[in-house]
C-alpha cells in the first residue's frame, strides 16, 4: 500500500487523460442559476481551478467570455484542447490565489471541483481584487452518496490501496465557503452519473487518491474495480447516486 501525497498543484499530472475521459458535467437546472443573474453575452467569468474544462465549456456555451484558470500544466494541455473552439475562451496556466486578472474586471467568479484546494484567505482576498462591485461567486461540486452498496465498496478498495483516502466529499468544508461566501445560498440539483465498464475504470482512476500507472498496484486496483462493476452492473452499466451542489452568494454580508 502507498500514500500519494502530492501538492495541490501537481496531484492531477498524471490523471489529467483519465479526468478528461469520465468526470461528469454539472446538472442542467444550474442554467437557472445563471438565467438569475443576468449577465450577458458581454459578461467576464474567471472559471477557477478549471481542470480539464468541464465547466469552462458550460459557461461559454452561454455565450460569455471566460477566463479559465488551471495551475497543473498536463490538466492544461487537455483544458486548451477542449476549449480551443470558443472564441471567447482564455487559458491562462496560474493558480487562483494569483489570477494575474485585472482589478475590478470580472462579473462571476466559479470554482467547480476545485474550491477545496484553495487557500481560503488568499482566495477571498483575490476574488475581492478582481470581482466588480456585486460581483458573486459560485461554487459547486458533484457530490456522491457514499451511503450506497456500490460507493461503500469502492470507498473500501480506495482505502485498501492509499491510507490517506477517507472520503470522495471530504473537500466541502462549511467553514471554508462560509469565510470566503459569507452570504452564500445552498442549491442542490438531482444529477445521478451512469457508467459503462471503461469509463467506471478512468473515474475512479481519476482520483488523486488512486494509483498511478507506473505503480506496482496500478493493476491490481483496475482488477478491483472491474469486480466492483461485474457485481453492481445492470445491461453493461451501473448508476452512481449523485447531486450537483451549489453554493453562491458575494463576498460580505
Amino acid at each position: 500500500m502507498n500514500n500519494y501525497r502530492i501538492s495541490p498543484q501537481n496531484r492531477f499530472s498524471e490523471r489529467a487523460e483519465f479526468y478528461k475521459a469520465s468526470r461528469p458535467s454539472y446538472s442542467d437546472e444550474i442554467h437557472e442559476i445563471f438565467d438569475s443573474l443576468h449577465l450577458s453575452d458581454m459578461s467576464i467569468v474567471a472559471d477557477i481551478g478549471a481542470g480539464t474544462g468541464v465547466f469552462s465549456k458550460m459557461l461559454l456555451e452561454r455565450g460569455y467570455y471566460v477566463y479559465s484558470i488551471e495551475p497543473n500544466k498536463h490538466m492544461l494541455i487537455e483544458l486548451k484542447e477542449e476549449l480551443k473552439k470558443y472564441s471567447k475562451s482564455i487559458v491562462i496556466n496560474t493558480c487562483a490565489e494569483d489570477t494575474s486578472l485585472s482589478d475590478k474586471s470580472v462579473d462571476l467568479i466559479t470554482a467547480a471541483q476545485s474550491f477545496h484546494w484553495f487557500t481560503p484567505y488568499k482566495f477571498k482576498k483575490e476574488c475581492n481584487r478582481i470581482l466588480k462591485k456585486d460581483g458573486k461567486i459560485l461554487i459547486t461540486w458533484n457530490v456522491i452518496n457514499e451511503n450506497t452498496p456500490i460507493m461503500q465498496d469502492i470507498k473500501k478498495c480506495m482505502k485498501s490501496f492509499n491510507n490517506d483516502f477517507h472520503s470522495f466529499n471530504g473537500g466541502i468544508q462549511l467553514e471554508k465557503i462560509h469565510y470566503c461566501i459569507p452570504t452564500a445560498k445552498r442549491l442542490t440539483y438531482n444529477h445521478n452519473l451512469f457508467y459503462d465498464k471503461n469509463k467506471f475504470r478512468k473515474r475512479w482512476l481519476s482520483s488523486s487518491f488512486s494509483p498511478l500507472k507506473n505503480s506496482n498496484e496500478y493493476y491490481s486496483f483496475i482488477q478491483k474495480l472491474d469486480a466492483i462493476f461485474d457485481y453492481y452492473s445492470h445491461n453493461k452499466m451501473v448508476i452512481v447516486e449523485n447531486q450537483t451542489l451549489v453554493y453562491i452568494g458575494t463576498l460580505f454580508d
